[in-house]
Formats: C-alpha cells, sequence, structure tokens
C-alpha cells in the first residue's frame, strides 16, 4: 500500500511517470482495435433520436418513444445534446469514447496502484481486463463497444474506488455524485458504498467530515433532481418502491428485456458470476492474513463490496421476479456484478504479479514463472471454462508453492488433489483448453 498506516486516510497515490502514462495510452488503443468501436447500435438507436429531439422538438411526432421518461433521469443526455448543436454526433462520439477509455484504463490502474503499489501488478490487472467480459446475463460488459451512459459512469464508478479505499470521503462523494448524475444505474452500488462507509467512519472517527462528505454528494446530485422533479415534471408513481408493476406493463417488459429477470439466465451465467465472486473473496482472504494495518482495513472494504452486490442481487430477484416493483425493475440492480468483476480480476492479477516474484529453488522458480503466464493467458478470454481453469490453477499453485509453513507432504497432497480435479472434470478443462478430445 502506499504510505504508512499512520496516513492510511490522506494519501492517494497518482501515477506520474511517463512511461507508465504512454503504457496507458497504449492500451487505449489496443483495447480499441481487439473489442471494436461502434456508432448507432444497441442503446444509442433510443438515445441518439432523444439528442436530436432535444435539439430539434418538433422531430418524431408522436412517436411512443418520447413519452418515456429516460431522457430526463440523467443529465448526460441534455450535455450531449447542448455538445452536438457545435460538433458533429459522429465525431462527438467517438472522442467521447476515447476519452472514457483512457479514463477507464486509468482508474484500473490507479486501483490496483492504490491497494498493492506496484506498477507490475497494475499492469497485468489492465491487460486482464482489456478484453470484455460479460456482466451475468445483464447485457452489459465491463466495457461497452459504444459511446452511451454506461461507458461514461463506469469508468468514473471505479474512480470512485481509489479515493474510497484510501478514505478520501470529500473526492469519493464528489465522484460517485458525478457518477449517479450520468447513469443512476451504474451508481446504485456505489451510493450504497459510499454511504455505509460514512456512517461507519461517522461513529468510529469523524462525523463532521461524514456529514460534510454527505452534503457534497447531496450538492452533486441536486441538478439532477431538479431536472427530474420541476423541470422533467416526472409522475412520482413511477419512483414508488411501494406501487406494485402493471401485470401488463410488467409482460412488456419481459418481452423487450428479457435479461431483467434472473430466471432467464443459464447456468453458465451463474457459474461465471459465481467464479468472481468467489475468486475476490478468496484472494482478498488471503490478502487480510497480512500483519498490515491498512491492508486488513482495505479488505474489509473489499469484503463490503462483495456484501452489497450480493445483496443487490438478492433484491433484484425479489422484487422483480417475485413482488416486482417498478424502480426496482428499472434500477436493474444485478447489474452492480460489474464491481466484483472488475476487482476480481485486479486482485487476481496481484496476486500472479507479487507471488511470482519470489524465489525458491530451481523448480520452484521454473513454476512459479510458467504458472503465472499460463494462467494469466487464461484470464484475457472470453471463455468462463478458462476463466474457471485459470481461478483453480492459481488458487493450489498459491497454496502449493508460496505458503512456507507447508511441508512436503501437504504440498504433494495439493498437488495431488489439482491433478484428481483436472482429471475427474477432463471434459470440462479440455474444452476449456480447445483441444481435440481423446
Amino acid at each position: 500500500m502506499v504510505g504508512s498506516a499512520h496516513h492510511y486516510s490522506f494519501l492517494m497515490y497518482i501515477e506520474k511517470n511517463p512511461w507508465a502514462i504512454l503504457f496507458l495510452l497504449l492500451i487505449t488503443t489496443l483495447g480499441l482495435f481487439i473489442n471494436g468501436y461502434r456508432y448507432g447500435v444497441a442503446d444509442q438507436a433510443m438515445y441518439i433520436p432523444m439528442i436530436d429531439r432535444i435539439i430539434n422538438p418538433y422531430l418524431f411526432p408522436g412517436d411512443y418513444l418520447f413519452e418515456e421518461a429516460s431522457e430526463g433521469y440523467n443529465l448526460w443526455i441534455p450535455a450531449v445534446a447542448f455538445l452536438s448543436r457545435f460538433i458533429p454526433k459522429e465525431w462527438l462520439f467517438f472522442t467521447g469514447y476515447i476519452i472514457t477509455r483512457i479514463l477507464l484504463f486509468w482508474s484500473i490502474y490507479h486501483i490496483s496502484m492504490n491497494l498493492f503499489e506496484s506498477r507490475g501488478a497494475a499492469f497485468v490487472g489492465i491487460l486482464f481486463l482489456l478484453v470484455r467480459k460479460p456482466v451475468g446475463g445483464t447485457a452489459t460488459s465491463t466495457q461497452e463497444v459504444f459511446f452511451t451512459l454506461r461507458s461514461n459512469a463506469i469508468p468514473i464508478a471505479l474512480a470512485f474506488l481509489i479515493p474510497y479505499f484510501r478514505g478520501r470521503f470529500i473526492l469519493s462523494a464528489i465522484l460517485c455524485g458525478i457518477t449517479f448524475v450520468i447513469h443512476p444505474i451504474t451508481a446504485v452500488p456505489v451510493v450504497i458504498l459510499l454511504v455505509l462507509r460514512l456512517i461507519y467512519d461517522g461513529f468510529r472517527r469523524n462525523r463532521w467530515l461524514s456529514l460534510k462528505a454527505f452534503g457534497v454528494f447531496v450538492l452533486c446530485v441536486l441538478p439532477l433532481f431538479i431536472q427530474v422533479f420541476f423541470i422533467s415534471k416526472t409522475n412520482s408513481s413511477d419512483l414508488s418502491f411501494f406501487s406494485k408493476s402493471d401485470l401488463q406493463w410488467m409482460e412488456i417488459i419481459r418481452q423487450r428485456d428479457s435479461y431483467i429477470f434472473i430466471s432467464s439466465w443459464n447456468k453458465n451465467v451463474f457459474t461465471f458470476l459465481a467464479f468472481y465472486s468467489i475468486l475476490f473473496l478468496i484472494i482478498t482472504f488471503i490478502q487480510s492474513l497480512s500483519q498490515k494495518k491498512d491492508i486488513k482495513i482495505s479488505s474489509l472494504w473489499s469484503y463490503l463490496i462483495i456484501l452489497v452486490c450480493g445483496v443487490l442481487f438478492l433484491i433484484a430477484y425479489i422484487f422483480v421476479q417475485v413482488y416486482p416493483l417498478p424502480l426496482v425493475v428499472q434500477l436493474q440492480l444485478a447489474r452492480s456484478f460489474f464491481l466484483i468483476i472488475n476487482m476480481s480480476m485486479i486482485y487476481a492479477a496481484w496476486m500472479l504479479w507479487e507471488e511470482s516474484q519470489k524465489s525458491f529453488s530451481s523448480i520452484y522458480m521454473a513454476i512459479s514463472i510458467i504458472v503465472p503466464i499460463c494462467i494469466a493467458a487464461m484470464f484475457i478470454s472470453h471463455s468462463i471454462n478458462q476463466l474457471i481453469l485459470a481461478g483453480v490453477t492459481m488458487i493450489f499453485w498459491w497454496i502449493c508453492f508460496h505458503i512456507k509453513k507447508l511441508n512436503y507432504l501437504i504440498r504433494i497432497a495439493f498437488g495431488l488433489t489439482w491433478c484428481f480435479i483436472v482429471l475427474y472434470f477432463r471434459e470440462f478443462f479440455i474444452n476449456a483448453l480447445d483441444l481435440p478430445l481423446l
């Protein structure tokens, strides 16, 4: 961690090394080539007409699209509409997309640096998240290929975690508020994390600072509330926690956006989410074994991320499928798992990098070099089979070769256990490696 435990609440690392900054810019370019860029697709098919309508209110007369109030639930659409009066939308969207990609990788890098103080781990974490990874069955991914509300909000939501871990409450509140006014759906887990942290520190340390930070957050989101309730004059019943959804409305939502309903997800989706959650939990636990106070504190807030996302997932199931509430349906709370997926890869990168630096006997050194390379290659993948194989291998590798207290018999037992797992699930792992099944 950057700084001593005494300075935990005050210091925050910001990269100044020009070569590291150049790396971030090159990664952005590489990510553009790998993931691609799209214009006029997916959510943009809805948002672009809304932007055009703001510029020219006479467009699309009588179109039912504009019966929705979604354009009034954020400040991103009005801001883009304003800029579109001066800059062609095609160029505005592409430039905005490039800027948000730079900010995304900047955020990932600095989360890792502030947690682990290791450029190597930060670089590997960026590489793990270079390839888009789906966020469960929510029809979203860790990074979008088009410029929209989420592609703007996610980098800022991740940037929120940097001061959040460091105890910089005012900056955390500002970033949380910016995320909220851009895309309230993305901001839901971030807002909850901020509030819980402020409550905890308010009772344990500085109540005035927590209240001040909360006041800053309220000021940041106040323009959006003015927009929703006074300018757009949104029907308050649409935002009620207690009014049960109309059955006909729910049926339309089910046909149009079936991914909102968790029961429609297949088992691979649940396997995917479970893998990232368990991996994040295990590595956080391993890190928490450190004797350093600041590392133990950061582990506590990592556990809180897992808890918040898990509770939101449960709420999404209950109040979308069992007792559907319009507000919960619209918030799509299951999308909060983007935090766990990003943090899981950041922590996995740290474990691979740091543990592979340790030197043992010659055979251990060879394994400590070869195994991380194989694991890293599988983490940069779209395949859930490869991701699970990489996770299982990494945990067993760490246990066998990086716990000094284990004697040779225990190491051999763990190695044989790993071999048994691979043998028992050989078809699964052969498919993961894309090898011909003999």
